[in-house]
């Protein structure tokens, strides 16, 4: 029997993991410049990245469309528990509060975007057992974190600027469960810690000739890059800076 398929050409998103894309390869001297030169992107390739990666050797037109989703649905309940279709499952994994790093650091407050990045990426691996999560905290609530919701005591500020940021934690799955795992790697990234500027903003006048900055706040939204790094999104950081003089914060928040 002859085989008649159309052959499947891989996605945009793998054919940059399998070439082990670089940040200097992709990036350059000049962004956009470097990029376009560096990618050997065809038009089919386009295609696939605007359409989510997904394949375009197979013309769709041909493809019909997807009547039923691949699970059954659930009924509508009002049980006070996570529930799932038939055949998934879930599990709690580095909630807030829980202890990660050699110093003691906590998991961060209000889980929001999480990376997974396995463990031997670098080496070119694709581990789905192994891996380092980044999770994103976007901000806090002062009920449960402090437990001071009236006052904006000295103590209240330092408990809810230790909650939010970024966590990076390592994380194994043995005999189908996924666990915390103690790591030099894991760590906490909060609104005090030191953070360095490299590239073309180190030193700049869009930040004043600063060379380090503190801290990192509503982290919502993020991503992974191919070679490796985490992007966090910061949002409404106007709304964590108090007003002071020629700050503009006044104007911005003026009323009509």
């Amino acid at each position: 029997m002859t085989n008649t398929q159309a052959k499947v050409e891989p996605s945009l998103w793998h054919r940059l993991l399998d070439r082990q894309l670089t940040r200097r390869g992709a990036l350059g001297t000049v962004a956009g410049t470097a990029a376009a030169l560096t990618l050997p992107i065809k038009f089919s390739e386009a295609q696939a990245a605007a359409n989510n990666g997904g394949p375009v050797a197979v013309d769709p037109k041909t493809l019909g469309p997807r009547t039923l989703p691949p699970f059954r649905a659930i009924e509508p309940t009002n049980a006070d528990t996570m529930t799932l279709p038939s055949g998934y499952r879930w599990q709690v994994l580095a909630p807030w509060g829980e202890s990660f790093t050699a110093d003691g650091r906590e998991i961060g407050f209000n889980h929001d975007f999480v990376g997974f990045f396995p463990v031997d990426l670098l080496e070119g691996g694709r581990s789905s057992t192994d891996a380092l999560l980044t999770i994103n905290h976007e901000y806090v609530n002062a009920l449960f974190v402090g437990g001071n919701t009236k006052e904006r005591t000295r103590e209240q500020i330092a408990a809810e600027m230790g909650a939010v940021g970024v966590s990076v934690v390592r994380v194994r799955r043995e005999g189908g469960q996924w666990k915390v795992v103690p790591d030099a790697r894991n760590r906490r990234i909060d609104a005090l810690t030191e953070i360095e500027l490299t590239g073309p903003a180190r030193g700049s006048a869009a930040v004043k000739g600063a060379t380090m900055v503190k801290g990192t706040v509503g982290n919502c939204s993020g991503g992974q890059t191919p070679w490796g790094t985490l992007l966090t999104c910061e949002e409404n950081v106007d709304g964590y800076t108090k007003a002071w003089a020629g700050s503009g914060y006044e104007a911005l928040h003026r009323a009509g």
